[in-house]
């Protein structure tokens, strides 16, 4: 739903009829863009005829100027600006957070196009995603294209996330096949060796099986390492304080050092 914050305060609308409200959200939908006195009039007076539809959105303004200028008595009054024949919500646009969230899904996008990481956008766009745009506006045709087309932005957004999960896997899983690969062929050489040296030096023979049992406490605790990367342990399962014991588990055997 719509949230606003001057001076660092919420906004609290509760005092401002509703008129007034959606003339504001919608303004907020196009912000910083200027909009028509004609379309906001169509849009929230659709029924008035133009002299009475006029009266009734410089009611809202006057309305919105007044309760903004008492959360800041020194901007709060301005951020309703017209222009002309036009009005605007008169905040930076990296203040709005749609166009935030449009702009990081159009960074999603751009990534995938040139095929370069886009986890940095996906985690910009996860952040500020809020789910369905002005939902109390229910189906007024001034917010459901722009509503759809959200939509689609995070439809897109998802499917990108969960090719970058299938793409990190798909590294997880080559890593724990090179590494298992080269756990059991070094084991296979330190046991060919063992095998060569028993009959005419056992003493140095079972020195190496000392290497062989480090060997495989190596190889286990990095495929038990790469398996939780591949499948972690889940918070909503399994607890907090099961899932940090796993997680610090993995971490032991990559390191190599004890975690406390």
């Amino acid at each position: 739903g719509f949230g606003m914050t001057v001076a660092g305060r919420a906004v609290d609308l509760e005092g401002v009829k509703p008129r007034a409200r959606a003339l504001l959200r919608l303004l907020g939908l196009r912000a910083p863009a200027l909009v028509h006195r004609e379309v906001l009039q169509e849009a929230l007076w659709p029924e008035a005829d133009r002299d009475t539809g006029t009266r009734s959105l410089q009611v809202a303004v006057s309305a919105l100027r007044s309760h903004l200028e008492t959360m800041s008595p020194l901007t709060g009054a301005h951020l309703v600006d017209r222009q002309g024949d036009a009005y605007r919500l008169a905040v930076p646009d990296e203040a709005v957070d749609l166009r935030r969230f449009e702009r990081a899904a159009t960074d999603v996008r751009a990534a995938q196009r040139d095929g370069v990481s886009a986890a940095d956008a996906l985690r910009v766009a996860l952040d500020l995603y809020r789910g369905d745009v002005l939902p109390e506006d229910g189906p007024a045709e001034w917010v459901v294209g722009r509503r759809e087309q959200v939509r689609l932005e995070e439809d897109l957004r998802r499917q990108a996330t969960e090719l970058a999960t299938a793409g990190e896997r798909s590294r997880l899983a080559r890593e724990l096949h090179d590494s298992v690969t080269q756990a059991l062929f070094a084991m296979t050489l330190v046991s060919r060796s063992i095998e060569l040296q028993l009959p005419t030096d056992p003493a140095v023979a079972m020195a190496r099986f000392a290497e062989l049992r480090e060997l495989q406490r190596e190889a286990l605790a990095e495929m038990r390492s790469l398996i939780f990367e591949l499948r972690p342990g889940s918070v909503e399962r399994d607890g907090l304080a099961e899932a940090l014991r796993q997680h610090a588990i993995s971490l032991e055997g990559r390191v190599g050092l004890p975690i406390v």
